[in-house]
């Protein structure tokens, strides 16, 4: 079976569950207001080409990955369900960042906080994408993604999260994201490639470092959030849910087919703990009404 069999119709359950919880209760990492939640679709849509047209251009100017499976619905170069899952890597990542507290002076996510979260997201997703057959790199790198990959995910949600933040809400103002967004993500790769990897740190490291190295990551942040968890500071499950679908389903993948290559399923295990550490599983109890007797 081909991993597109499940993956396509699995991805497109989890983007609707995002979007009917988001619908339900509106993005907490928006700007509150009675059209937030029209002003959140608009903000799909736009980051979605945005991520189209970064890809694309990625892809033709750079020569560094292609999508090589049979996907079902391609424009030009880029899956539309590639596209499509943008929005929802740059918006989960907002809202957990607004969540954990990671936020900057005006209350919004730290721009610095999404990318690290969709860095953090992409060190899983890539290698067994890849392994899978989803799409392949022509640069090498730790089980077969180059590091600059990485990056490239990051790069493109710390400027689309940093132009939803700055930019008007008026959608005729907002439009101007879906250019300046990869526009900014193509200087910071080129910066970054020219600066750093066109001349060193592309020999991936040996299987047993990527899997110390995650383990280490993981381990450290787990730690983190445990401390935070103590002050109360929690991801709510109905932000977690979509999230823990697609991780089911990447985990799903690492299983059915990483086969022998027992380093990449020891290397991916560990990238669950933090998210665990970060959920609250239970609701929050509502706030006492004043004068309501309190619980000894």
């Amino acid at each position: 079976m081909e991993p597109l069999t499940i993956v396509e119709p699995i991805s497109l359950v989890i983007l609707g569950t995002f979007l009917a919880l988001m619908l339900r209760r509106g993005l907490r990492a928006q700007t509150p207001g009675p059209d937030a939640r029209r002003r959140a679709l608009q903000d799909i849509g736009l980051l979605a080409a945005g991520a189209f047209l970064g890809e694309e251009t990625c892809i033709r100017l750079y020569d560094f990955y292609q999508y090589d499976a049979p996907w079902r619905l391609m424009a030009l170069d880029v899956p539309l369900l590639v596209a499509l899952i943008w929005p929802f890597v740059i918006l989960s990542a907002r809202e957990v960042a607004h969540a954990l507290g990671l936020v900057n002076a005006k209350g919004r996510p730290h721009v610095l906080a999404v990318g690290f979260i969709v860095l953090y997201d992409a060190c899983l997703v890539e290698p067994v994408a890849v392994r899978a057959g989803l799409w392949s790199w022509n640069e090498p790198g730790n089980f077969d993604v180059p590091f600059i990959g990485l990056l490239g995910w990051a790069f493109y949600a710390m400027a689309a999260s940093a132009l939803l933040d700055r930019l008007p809400a008026a959608w005729n103002r907002r439009v101007v994201l879906v250019v300046v967004a990869p526009l900014l993500t193509h200087a910071a790769l080129l910066v970054t490639w020219w600066a750093a990897f066109r001349w060193g740190l592309r020999s991936p490291l040996h299987p047993e470092a990527s899997t110390a190295a995650s383990v280490a990551l993981a381990s450290s942040l787990t730690a983190i959030i445990f401390q935070w968890r103590k002050r109360k500071i929690a991801v709510d499950l109905d932000i977690m849910v979509p999230r823990m679908m697609a991780a089911a389903l990447f985990f799903g993948l690492l299983f059915w087919r990483a086969g022998a290559v027992l380093p990449l399923i020891f290397y991916g295990l560990p990238f669950a703990g933090p998210y665990l550490m970060a959920t609250r599983f239970r609701r929050a109890p509502a706030p006492s009404a004043p004068g309501s007797a309190q619980p000894a």
